[in-house]
């Protein structure tokens, strides 16, 4: 309703998903896929977590024959796949309470998760490491209502199951929060989409101990690539996130809704990002391009949108150990 919404951008995030972003991401998968590519989805599939949600989301990254031949293909999508805050919710807008049961229908494996690794043709190894950021979210707890990531658990868990990083394998750690802060330490229990400070401390040294190098990751709404520099000890370890926006909910808002707010409101824009490794002079790489559905609704790599509505860098890389 204009009126609420005009009261505070934190309804921005309950507006729901458009087909014409449906269509734009249709389109440029299929423009792009290979027999190489690996499709990855850092969470929120859904709105609140009803079971027909899942069933839809599930329905369009698998198949190709829906209504109007709309669809990914990517019969495995879940393999590299994460939940996100809004999944864990019980179908309904009240937020808290136990997810209904087709988020266990969906992600039928339970994490953290070690995936099987991708071995590349030039000797080196990938090793996608999974966790649910939520797993230590009680159901009913303000962290919920904050929408705070809490996973010390699995990363404990993880941390008793990986072995020792090999020379050339390159470990990527797939998470809905962001492991980038908005805020000082000493805010950080209260700050909403942040993770919290004790899963902070445990994940930064987990990320050094375990070589971590890739963090993909979600749910604030605008992408961004970070690079971080982690570890308090005499160790550090340069890390590259990258954080996916959001590719398929609403990017602008109606008429009707733009009269009530006025003009110095937007909502950001469908984004995606699309990442690689190859080789430069011998030494191989990780290369991550973030992409922004146009007005003529294609997803690009620059379009003309106002920069300081979305002030990060488009492309960013990191060589491989």
């Amino acid at each position: 309703m204009p009126p609420l919404i005009a009261l505070s951008k934190a309804f921005d995030g309950w507006l729901g998903h458009h087909y014409r972003a449906m269509t734009a991401l249709h389109d440029f998968y299929h423009r792009i896929k290979s027999d190489n590519s690996l499709l990855l989805v850092t969470g929120d599939l859904t709105a609140n977590g009803h079971d027909q949600q899942f069933a839809m989301a599930n329905q369009f990254l698998m198949q190709r024959n829906l209504g109007q031949q709309l669809g990914l293909g990517c019969q495995d999508w879940v393999r590299l796949s994460v939940p996100g805050n809004h999944d864990q919710w019980p179908g309904t807008n009240k937020i808290c309470g136990k997810p209904t049961v087709g988020l266990d229908a969906t992600f039928n494996t339970p994490f953290p998760i070690v995936a099987n690794p991708l071995r590349l043709a030039n000797g080196q190894t990938i090793q996608f490491i999974s966790v649910d950021s939520d797993a230590d979210v009680g159901i009913s707890s303000m962290a919920r209502g904050l929408a705070r990531g809490s996973f010390a658990s699995q990363l404990i868990a993880l941390d008793k199951a990986l072995p020792v990083c090999g020379p050339n394998e390159t470990r990527v750690l797939i998470v809905h929060h962001s492991i980038i802060p908005q805020v000082t330490a000493q805010r950080r229990n209260l700050a909403i989409l942040d993770i919290d400070s004790n899963t902070a401390t445990v994940l930064e040294s987990f990320i050094v101990d375990h070589n971590i190098s890739i963090v993909l990751s979600g749910h604030r709404h605008v992408a961004r690539l970070s690079l971080a520099k982690l570890g308090s000890g005499v160790e550090k370890k340069d890390v590259l996130e990258a954080r996916c926006g959001t590719t398929l909910q609403l990017d602008q808002y109606s008429s009707h809704v733009r009269r009530a707010i006025g003009a110095d409101r937007h909502l950001p824009p469908n984004t995606l990002m699309v990442h690689k490794v190859f080789d430069r002079d011998g030494r191989p790489y990780w290369s991550s391009q973030i992409y922004r559905r146009s007005k003529r609704n294609q997803f690009l790599s620059k379009t003309g949108h106002d920069a300081s509505l979305f002030p990060n860098d488009l492309y960013a890389e990191i060589a491989l150990s």
